[in-house]
């Protein structure tokens, strides 16, 4: 899963000329935007792995220093109790109760213990609070207490008349208290009344603790208690936050109690001591605790009602923040008896570490500070209007001119540089101006009475040489070569003079006049990444510089006597400043102040820094291309994945929670990515399309500059089943089927050609046969197309005679039919129609029809089955293209009737009425 976000919230209490004093460890929080879940937090734990559990309002959280995971027993259910023991995690909610255990995967699983309960639990009750008292675990609710053994599985009802409170556990005894009732304890599973409800006051008790003998009781509203036979006893504590409610506490490991309020944040008091500290919005992430745990390395974790906040109280550091900009940004500090003085862009800050007062302006120093110098037992400031001498909370205006940047003792003076130059400021106190050298001078060493080195950010080093009075003798220029845009210093080290870029350390070698780079700070330094060539020497005589993640000093090893490095793990968001301003002062014996935009950070060295729990990989996921992935056993000797399975991600991390820790992570697959990758603050590897093989997934960390040893995670991508050895088997038959389906195509290839030769030899052959042939049927073609002429030419004359006949006749039978003496003539006519219908006529035009268009009138008839003989006839003479007049002689008939029968012929042959019947009959 995503990162989580940090938020990192420093403390400011702010008011007109007078602000809060207040330090505090560093404080980091997650919103539930960053863990996944709901706003409320009620209870904490932390298991043997480490990592955190939290009872939230959206199920139980688990973070393992890097990575959030939610898990739920049923969808939006609440879970309001969580304690860890051995490698379990008991869990309270609504009407259910039991614990998780984490698979191979690393993913958690639940079983509940309701079901070993006989009589069943209350309908809608809530579990509220759990302890864990030798082998059994109580679950607390409202209504009563159940008591289940880890060894043989039973629970145990410890019922109650009226509404239980809370549960404590105080020197391996279970208390409760029961409303109207008063406190008890469980002994030999019974309980027994410590204390009335009248002798309690009314009082609700949220914390109970043993206490020089007797028990200590914190309650919501009246302050702190002991009880010894039976006596409630208050406890007066200085800066006890009466007026407070306090919804939950915690005895802290040094005896602290931490008391967490409604409404107004966490208070951490010591009861014998009277030590106290206050931390509430903005530190905090909400002002109204609900839960609070302190882990095993010191840590107090607030869950609050709107996200979790973290207190990193064992750290070295401590951090002020400028939070509503009353301070401003902080160039300088200084340390005098009992005041800190703190050089800012508004102006000049001190107060009172004695009494731990709040910062103070110093009157009449509003504006930019740039430096505050001890010199000589007098304090002097470096401000944009000159030079101020300062005593204790009094400061006066010594040297006017604008732009004083710092001061250094020289020649049994002061020489100050400032925007245009230098000045000189003798033992009598009078100012002269050091003529020759013009050009603003922020950075000045002294390297004796004689010679002052400046450094210019953007024209190098130069080398003063001065006379009586300091005047200049001799300037000498040592041009960067290199980019000093991140700033360029010279300082004076063990006697020696360098300069630093943000790439390199160079050394002045008096012998040479020159400057070079073979020394030990450019080799113990050149491993490390400096984000600017500021470098800083504090009144001890270590050197700093400024990195990315922390800054770095000097240390000589004592039994070698030789330089070495060190890191102090302060990220850049805590000295947040221009770059070239980096700065860092002494404020004690190895007690150190980085000026930031925002405010400081103190630390001390030694520093210490917590040790983290080793780095472990949290859960492997797989997935296919386009497949959802999936958690794999993260404990398994051998994994092999499928060959379609080559997605892979793996998620790692150190369960560590402070947030001064600068922890990174590189990685590389074995027979994969030989090389480790870059250093990375993300805490998770993606890999996809990996080929098959065995591979070793190892991933290190790198802990405030300290390499971890690497953590590995063994698999195997199996072949795809085209690469098997099944495949290649089937790849070698395919092969040899191949050689051997050449082998044949190559013989069936000359074999065909062979046979094409033939073939092609026997065509030519028949070829000269068929153009034999041809000639034959083309003679015979046009002895059928003269026979075909001839017949047509029959057809037509027969067709002729038989109209010229019929035309005859009919004219002959109109002229008889004429006469008067009809006579014998109607026997005539009888006889001359006889002649013109006669059948024979039709059948010896049908054979030379036949003859002349083949089939014709067998097609017509298959396709018009219905026609009658008479209409054949039609359809002869209309293929022959005779018109209407030429048909009716030869059918005897008249020309109308002709033409009814043509109509007639159409629609039995159900012809179009834009298709003519001629037209149809002669393209047929």
């Amino acid at each position: 899963m995503a990162k989580s976000l940090y938020i990192l919230i420093w403390l400011g209490m702010v008011c007109c000329f007078r602000v809060g004093g207040q330090e505090t460890p560093p404080v980091f929080g997650f919103s539930p935007e960053s863990y996944d879940g709901g706003n409320q937090n009620w209870m904490l734990a932390q298991g043997d792995d480490a990592h955190m559990y939290v009872a939230n309002n959206s199920g139980l959280l688990e973070y393992n220093g890097a990575q959030w995971q939610r898990y739920q027993v049923k969808e939006g259910e609440v879970i309001r109790a969580v304690m860890a023991s051995g490698d379990r995690i008991y869990t309270g909610g609504y009407m259910d109760f039991g614990y998780w255990e984490h698979r191979d995967n690393g993913s958690l699983a639940y079983t509940s213990l309701v079901a070993y309960v006989d009589s069943g639990i209350l309908y809608g009750e809530q579990f509220w609070h759990i302890e864990e008292i030798g082998n059994y675990i109580l679950f607390q609710s409202p209504a009563r207490l159940y008591s289940y053994h880890k060894q043989d599985h039973s629970v145990t009802i410890i019922p109650s008349d009226n509404i239980i409170l809370n549960l404590f556990r105080v020197n391996g005894n279970a208390y409760y208290q029961a409303v109207n009732e008063g406190l008890y304890v469980i002994e030999n599973g019974k309980s027994r009344l410590v204390l009335a409800h009248e002798e309690l006051q009314g009082n609700m008790v949220v914390g109970l603790y043993p206490y020089q003998g007797k028990l200590l009781a914190v309650t919501r509203n009246s302050g702190i208690f002991t009880i010894e036979n039976k006596v409630w006893e208050p406890v007066a504590v200085e800066g006890y936050p009466y007026a407070e409610s306090i919804f939950v506490s915690r005895m802290l490991s040094d005896h602290t109690l931490a008391l967490g309020s409604i409404g107004n944040g966490l208070y951490t008091i010591n009861p014998v001591t009277a030590e106290r500290t206050h931390y509430n919005q903005p530190t905090l992430i909400n002002n109204t605790v609900l839960s609070l745990f302190e882990d095993r390395y010191g840590n107090i974790w607030c869950g609050t009602d709107n996200g979790i906040s973290v207190i990193n109280r064992q750290s070295s550091a401590t951090l002020f923040n400028d939070t509503f900009g009353k301070i401003g940004t902080v160039y300088c500090s200084l340390l005098e008896g009992d005041l800190q003085y703190l050089g800012t862009n508004q102006g000049l800050y001190f107060r009172d570490i004695a009494v731990h007062s709040n910062y103070k302006l110093v009157a009449g120093t509003k504006g930019q500070v740039w430096s505050v110098d001890r010199i000589g037992g007098r304090i002097y400031a470096g401000h944009d209007r000159g030079t101020f001498l300062l005593d204790r909370d009094q400061a006066k205006l010594i040297f006017g001119k604008s732009g004083t940047w710092t001061l250094q003792a020289f020649d049994g003076g002061i020489v100050q540089g400032h925007y245009d130059g230098l000045t000189y400021i003798d033992e009598s106190g009078a100012v002269q101006d050091i003529k020759g050298f013009d050009l603003s001078s922020r950075n000045i060493v002294a390297e004796h009475d004689s010679v002052l080195w400046i450094a210019h950010d953007h024209n190098g080093i130069f080398r003063l040489n001065t006379g009586p009075g300091a005047t200049i003798k001799k300037v000498k220029s040592f041009p960067a070569d290199e980019n000093i845009s991140l700033g360029i210093s010279v300082f004076k080290f063990n006697d020696s003079i360098y300069y630093s870029t943000a790439e390199h350390i160079y050394k002045y070698d008096p012998e040479a006049g020159d400057f070079t780079a073979a020394n030990d700070l450019e080799r113990i330094t050149r491993p490390v990444k400096r984000i600017t060539g500021t470098s800083r020497v504090t009144e001890d005589g270590t050197w700093w510089g400024f990195g990315e993640d922390g800054i770095f000093y000097t240390a000589t090893d004592a039994f070698r006597n030789k330089l070495e490095l060190h890191y102090v793990p302060i990220p850049k968001e805590y000295r947040s400043i221009t770059t070239r301003f980096e700065n860092i002062s002494q404020m004690g014996e190895g007690q150190y102040l980085v000026g930031s935009s925002r405010g400081y950070a103190a630390f001390s060295l030694p520093y210490q820094g917590s040790v983290p729990e080793k780095l472990r990989i949290q859960a492997v996921e797989v997935a296919g291309k386009g497949e959802q992935y999936e958690l794999i056993a993260l404990k398994s000797t051998e994994t092999e994945l499928p060959g379609k399975t080559n997605f892979i991600r793996f998620q790692y991390s150190i369960p560590q929670y402070s947030r001064l820790n600068d922890i990174k992570y590189s990685y590389r697959i074995r027979n994969y990515i030989s090389d480790w990758s870059e250093w990375q603050l993300q805490s998770s590897a993606d890999f996809k399309n990996i080929p098959s093989g065995d591979y070793v997934f190892e991933v290190r960390a790198k802990i405030n500059g300290r390499l971890t040893d690497p953590e590995s995670f063994p698999f195997t991508v199996a072949s795809p089943w085209y690469a098997s050895v099944t495949a290649w088997i089937v790849y070698v038959l395919l092969f040899l089927f191949l050689v051997l389906l050449v082998h044949r195509v190559y013989s069936d290839y000359y074999r065909k050609q062979r046979l094409k030769l033939i073939a092609r030899q026997q065509k030519e052959l028949e070829i000269k046969q068929l153009e034999s042939r041809q000639e034959i049927m083309t003679l015979e073609n046009q002895k059928l197309e003269n026979d075909m002429a001839s017949k047509n030419r029959e057809l037509a004359a027969t067709t002729m005679s038989l109209i010229k006949k019929n035309e005859l006749l009919t004219e002959l039978k109109d002229r008889l039919s004429a006469v008067k003496d009809r006579g014998r003539i109607d026997d005539v006519i009888s006889f001359i129609n006889k002649n013109m219908e006669d059948e024979d006529n039709w059948k010896l035009f049908e054979e030379a029809f036949n003859n002349a268009d083949q089939d014709f009138l067998h097609a017509i008839k298959r396709r018009h089955p219905d026609l009658t003989p008479n209409d054949l006839k039609l359809c002869a003479y209309l293929r022959l293209n005779l018109s209407s007049k030429e048909i009716a002689p030869i059918l005897n008939i008249s020309v109308r009737s002709v033409e009814i029968k043509r109509y007639r012929l159409r629609k039995k042959m159900k012809l179009d009425h834009k298709k003519g019947l001629a037209e149809y009959i002669l393209d047929f």
